[in-house]
């Protein structure tokens, strides 16, 4: 039989047979097979009927037990009415959802029970809402009533294009939407569910996720009873309660697949490493779903660590209600998969730079696999278009399981879908590899001094350093109305002392400098931590109430202490020379400071790798310097920067004219080598001069040089440059007069050789322009760096029995014509001064 709507998945399931185990509370539960099941929910649609439900009418399930709701949601299915799961409210908050959701459903019934409804009745009242209430109450029907014990009735005729029902948003944003789902739609995502999972006939689910939720709904029962197969669904307090009272039903039930979001990894954990209990068995587990938050990889490979379950076995998925469920699986059988990237490279429309693990910057993003069987998977850009492979951008879905709209939405269907019918999720992410990575929520994106920074990056970053507030730190990005950045404000859910928390809230401050280069000043402890049924965060609720003044005396408070840590803790050292304070000037403009510590590291004022790359610019156009962009970043205060930019201050030669047509237009790029034999007498009175003194042989060499060059030069004021054993470069600048006598030539270079060092470690990067840079150098070391660096490059090895005199040359800088001239000339020149001098 074809599947087609849900209650065909009904009648299957009983056809197939099973059950469904229902556990209450400890030792008290039912277990119920596929028949009996079907029966009391047709029994419950005779009830609903009853009631005066009717084809098409919306009606709100808030009821307290999972199997009266389920009777009570198929039994809905059956009649063809419309059904709203909504979690139970037990705040003000979430009594406001469901007052919102009232409103934007038509003519709503609602099965709830007496002490609900009471609750219900004095919220509205208080908000003045005294008519509603009426209207609430005359269409409420009582969950006790609709428990299946009646004559079971005929289902209403149903069709793919249907509605079964609304699943409303889990509630992360501030204003509930209502995803109506087909008929159609579901089954298809509980097929795609089914096959991308590998789930086999013979296979065991249990499940706490509320039946409220996508998932727990269509991931836990409706994808179970689409397969058939016998499924355990355990109270959402029970598992939180006692995790290791749900732990020890599926060691006992050997069940093969559950689900938990990261806090139930840390709940879970928390209980093994403080009872060690000896009775717990997780071998049986298959399958453990992870989907209903950003998935933690430290997290999880702790949980892995601590409950020996095996990597293979951790299955981190991709999905939300506008998609049914299921977007994205990986590979069953697989270890979870995840890349390691550079933080700072996550950017909107730019592609992700994977990294190395152990490097400064990486952050861990989990992979969740490849798009299930009718759903299709592509990131855009902001205008619609479709990005590469490893290019950040939104996640868009098409397929059968996707949305057409929301119920009674007054949303611009732009706003929902692109030109091409493309749903925009809302979520940034790429594709690498053919897996999906999800990054975060475009909405959940901080905006600081021109680069974006990640809500639940911020958060990792705050619980790997300080374990103890794991699931307690909220990062939210304040707008400032009018202004191009966010403030960054953290809220830290504790009941620390003022004074412990203050001293926490300056480790965060310094972490976050360090860290991400970021400077927060708003750290604020708060008593509540605001999250959906599946642990989602409700980081709107904390930008509302901040915004309301909520915090305002307390955030004062801590903001005044914050703020004396980064401005009065020591003293400022200030600029002791132009340089310093000219790039304080540029570093204040850009982070918007009055003062500098030259001496501080420019990450903790909050400099990020986009400023960096700014002062770099700044620098390179205020002193003329030819200073690389890996210098500013390794030289990480003003100081160091400044000595760094004198230093080549002081290096800007223009090196060597020759005349003629010396720069090559052949666009040769591999050095070229050359090399002439000296004879036995010349090679013996070279190491003859190396062992009365090595300068003195060096000097030769270079006056040589000098010679050479005096030949060919256009202006006879000149510098060339000598580098030494170790590498370290030196100058030698001359002029007319020291070129007249080979003596006094001599003399001068023995004297001013080792005077006038200019780089270290050939670490120079010259603008050569028109003219040629050359170099004297017979070691070895940093060979590629000093070709790279200079065009000629001449050195003399004595190390043979007939020595050589060897040359290197850029031939797209230099004519072949001109360099063998020039080679020609040097070696008669040094012959003749290593036998006169």
């Amino acid at each position: 039989m074809k599947i087609k709507t849900l209650v065909d998945t009904l009648f299957q399931a009983e056809r197939l047979g099973n059950d469904i185990r229902f556990v209450k509370e400890e030792n008290v539960e039912t277990t119920i097979s596929y028949h009996d099941f079907r029966r009391k929910a047709q029994g419950c649609l005779t009830q609903l009927r009853k009631a005066g439900i009717k084809p098409g009418d919306e009606v709100i399930l808030q009821v307290p037990d999972n199997e009266s709701f389920l009777y009570c949601f198929w039994g809905c299915i059956l009649g063809k009415a419309v059904a709203v799961p909504v979690p139970i409210a037990t705040s003000e908050s979430e009594y406001l959802r469901v007052y919102k959701i009232w409103k934007i459903l038509k003519k709503p019934k609602i099965i709830s029970y007496d002490a609900y409804m009471d609750n219900m009745k004095e919220y509205l009242q208080v908000q003045g809402e005294e008519q509603l209430w009426e209207t609430v109450s005359s269409n409420y029907i009582n969950y006790k009533n609709i428990n299946g014990e009646a004559e079971p009735s005929e289902p209403e005729a149903v069709n793919e294009e249907d509605l079964a029902y609304i699943q409303f948003s889990s509630g992360s944003t501030a204003d509930p939407k209502g995803v109506k789902l087909l008929h159609g739609q579901v089954v298809c995502n509980m097929e795609g569910i089914v096959e991308a999972g590998q789930i086999l006939k013979d296979e065991k689910v249990i499940s706490w996720m509320p039946l409220t939720h996508d998932m727990g709904l269509v991931g836990f029962h409706l994808a179970a009873m689409f397969h058939a197969i016998h499924h355990c669904i355990v109270p959402s307090a029970y598992f939180i309660s006692n995790p290791l009272g749900y732990l020890r039903l599926i060691t006992k039930g050997r069940y093969n697949i559950t689900g938990f979001p990261n806090f139930g990894y840390g709940l879970i954990m928390k209980e093994l490493l403080s009872k060690k209990p000896t009775d717990i068995d997780l071998s049986s587990l298959r399958l453990i779903f992870n989907g209903a938050e950003p998935i933690s990889v430290d997290m999880t490979e702790k949980f892995c660590a601590v409950t020996h379950v095996k990597k293979s076995v951790i299955y981190p998925v991709y999905g939300m209600a506008e998609a049914v469920l299921a977007i994205a699986f990986p590979k069953p059988g697989r270890d979870f998969h995840y890349i390691c990237v550079n933080r700072d490279k996550i950017v909107y429309e730019e592609p992700v730079e994977v990294c190395a693990e152990d490097e400064f910057k990486t952050i861990k993003i989990m992979s969740e696999g490849y798009a299930v069987k009718n759903c299709k998977i592509r990131i855009s850009n902001r205008e619609g278009n479709e990005l590469s492979d490893g290019y950040v951008g939104q996640i868009m879905l098409k397929g059968k399981n996707i949305l057409s709209s929301y119920y009674e939405s007054t949303a611009s269907m732009n706003d929902i879908f692109d030109e091409d019918g493309w749903y925009k999720t809302g979520d940034l992410g790429f594709i690498y590899e053919n897996e999906v990575y999800v990054v975060g929520r475009i909405k959940d994106i901080i905006f600081v001094n021109g680069q974006n920074y990640y809500a639940d990056a911020i958060e990792k970053r705050i619980e790997s350093v300080f374990p103890d507030l794991y699931g307690k730190v909220v990062a939210c990005g304040i707008n400032n109305m009018g202004q191009n950045t966010d403030t960054i404000v953290i809220f830290v859910v504790c009941e620390m002392e003022q004074e412990t928390f203050i001293q926490r809230a300056k480790m965060i401050q310094k972490e976050l400098a360090s860290y991400f280069g970021i400077v927060v000043e708003k750290i604020i402890p708060v008593s509540q931590k605001f999250t959906t049924m599946s642990g989602k965060l409700q980081r709107f609720r904390y930008v509302k109430l901040y915004n309301e003044g909520a915090y305002e005396s307390v955030s004062s408070l801590i903001h005044d202490e914050l703020a004396i840590t980064m401005e009065d803790a020591t003293p400022l050292h200030l600029p002791k020379n132009q340089i310093e304070k000219e790039l304080s000037d540029i570093c204040c403009e850009l982070l918007g400071l009055n003062s500098i510590d030259v001496q501080q590291n420019l990450s903790e004022f909050g400099m990020s790798s986009i400023m960096i790359m700014q002062m770099y610019t700044k620098i390179s156009e205020k002193y003329q310097v030819k200073i690389a962009l890996a210098d500013v970043f390794s030289h990480p205060n003003i100081e160091a920067l400044a000595e760094k930019i004198e230093q080549l201050r002081n290096c800007s030669f223009a090196g060597v004219v020759l005349a003629g047509n010396v720069v090559s237009q052949t666009g040769e790029s591999e050095v070229v080598q050359k090399t002439i034999s000296l004879d036995g007498e010349i090679t013996r009175l070279i190491k003859e001069k190396e062992q009365q003194s090595r300068d003195k042989l060096n000097s030769i060499i270079c006056c040589s040089l000098a010679a050479t060059l005096s030949q060919m030069v256009v202006d006879k004021n000149f510098t060339f440059y000598y580098a030494d054993n170790e590498d370290d470069i030196y100058a030698l600048t001359l002029d007319e007069d020291k070129l007249k006598d080979f003596n006094v030539l001599y003399n001068y270079t023995l004297q001013k050789l080792l005077q006038n060092k200019v780089a270290e470690d050939v670490e120079m990067q010259f603008n050569n322009g028109k003219s040629l840079l050359i170099l004297y150098s017979d070691s070895s070391e940093n060979k590629a760096k000093k070709e790279e660096i200079f065009d000629f490059i001449v050195g003399i090895n004595r190390t043979r029995e007939n020595g050589e005199i060897c040359f290197c040359y850029k031939p797209d800088r230099i004519g072949h014509e001109t360099c063998q001239n020039f080679i020609n000339t040097y070696a008669n020149v040094f012959c003749n001064m290593i036998e006169h001098i």
